[in-house]
């Protein structure tokens, strides 16, 4: 009813205008909007439009803002990725979903062939030359971001070029970068090559993640999980994690390597100085078991970077990892890096006795 006397009223109102016309002026514009103003405010609402409840952006909002881990809240995260098979795609969308930040695909103008021995003997002349793909896009403006997150895949043990023409190309000086990177065989020494790259920002901790098919949901979220709780640097993410640096001597050899500074390292940093008997796994790691087992044992995840020092919970066992298992070990607790190169590891004896101690 009262769209019918809404309508009613506009048309009269109208005639009325229209009647006058011949002794006055035209309506003027600002007349015209105002009757059809008060016929749409007496007009009742169409009744297939939706009721939109006003609690329910904010309630989503609050959800998002929840997952977000605590140290990333108040921080705007850019997450920026090239991806060739899609794998490194998926973990950066997961990576959006949990942080509430912007994603951003490094395309080349030029794609890579889907044949992969030509796209890596392509990737190793674009090197070797200088003459690093252009992309697509403009890069974001990062004058709006605190964190930014760049992934790709290992090519031939070192970063794809569009991820190096990005690199190259970008200034993050005042931004924390933490880089992250997916691979199957050997990642050789991404960590050391992605971080010479960035220039003037603040780098975080790294992850790399090894035959990302092979994990669970749950054992991807919470490596996810784990690395994006590191991510606060000189605010509160990493306030009381002081990294400390050890040495390890096994025969003649003498290896360096940092802890983490997590609540696990420290206590093993509190064990030192400590001896164990190590014993060579394969090709892969050295293990030894520790007298006292850590009771720290919150973050635990699956696989490793090859570098990695860590405690393998269902043994208590104490790992150095120097190359790729043929199966993701479960259950650890990653404790620092070993900074020394790892070839030291090539030629030592199957069973060898670990000194390891702070460095003075």
């Amino acid at each position: 009813m009262k769209k019918i006397l809404g309508t009613i009223l506009f048309i009269v109102m109208m005639v009325s205008l229209t009647a006058c016309a011949g002794s006055s002026t035209a309506p003027s514009e600002e007349e015209r909007l105002s009757v059809e103003r008060a016929a749409s405010e007496t007009a009742e609402p169409e009744s297939q439009e939706p009721e939109i409840s006003e609690a329910e952006p904010e309630s989503q909002e609050q959800e998002i803002s929840e997952a977000v881990p605590e140290v990333l809240r108040g921080k705007r995260t850019l997450i920026v990725y090239f991806s060739y098979s899609g794998v490194t795609r998926g973990v950066a969308e997961r990576l959006r979903e949990k942080t509430g930040g912007d994603l951003f695909e490094l395309i080349p103008v030029e794609p890579y062939s889907e044949d992969m021995y030509e796209a890596s003997d392509r990737a190793e002349k674009e090197r070797e030359s200088g003459n690093l793909p252009e992309l697509t896009e403009e890069f974001p403006d990062l004058s709006g971001y605190d964190v930014i997150l760049v992934g790709g895949p290992v090519w031939s043990e070192t970063l794809a070029p569009p991820v190096m023409t990005y690199l190259q190309s970008t200034d993050f000086t005042g931004k924390t970068v933490a880089p992250f990177w997916t691979y199957n065989n050997n990642q050789g020494d991404y960590e050391g090559d992605v971080r010479s790259q960035i220039q003037n920002g603040e780098t975080g901790e790294c992850l790399g993640l090894s035959y990302v098919s092979r994990y669970s949901e749950e054992e991807l979220n919470q490596a996810l999980d784990n690395w994006l709780q590191t991510i606060g640097l000189s605010d509160e993410g990493l306030a009381g994690r002081e990294e400390a640096r050890i040495v390890i001597r096994m025969g003649d050899t003498e290896i360096e390597a940092v802890l983490n500074g997590s609540e696990a390292a420290k206590e093993f940093q509190s064990m030192l100085p400590v001896t164990l008997s190590m014993t060579r796994m394969g090709e892969h790691e050295y293990y030894g078991a520790l007298e006292q087992a850590l009771t720290h044992t919150e973050d635990l995840q699956t696989g490793y970077a090859v570098g990695d020092l860590a405690f393998w919970t269902p043994g208590d066992l104490l790992a150095f990892y120097f190359d790729e298992p043929e199966k993701a070990p479960e259950g650890l607790m990653i404790l620092g890096n070993i900074t020394t190169d790892l070839a030291v590891f090539e030629q030592m004896a199957g069973s060898v006795e670990a000194e390891i101690s702070l460095a003075e």
